[in-house]
């Protein structure tokens, strides 16, 4: 269900390879753990956007780097983010 956004527009044998590398990304959860690291960081950096804040926040947790093009919202918050150089 997750991959079911992609789908308008997309070439059906596109779609079926996107859809293996999306049902091959793991899933975390956010826990109460996660949760508490959000509001840390709400708290330090309010005009941060919610789901910004929960992806840093589980980045941050898990010490993990985010991959994205959005860097400016991660940075924001002083999520660790991979870099390619």
């Amino acid at each position: 269900m997750k991959w079911l956004a992609f789908y308008e527009g997309i070439e059906r044998a596109k779609r079926m390879k996107l859809k293996t590398v999306i049902n091959s990304i793991p899933v975390i959860n956010i826990n109460d753990d996660i949760c508490n690291v959000a509001m840390k960081l709400v708290s330090q950096k309010p005009h941060s956007k919610v789901a910004d804040t929960l992806i840093g926040a589980t980045a941050i947790y898990y010490d993990m780097s985010i991959y994205t093009l959005n860097k400016k919202d991660f940075e924001l918050i002083g999520a660790p983010l991979y870099s390619i150089t």
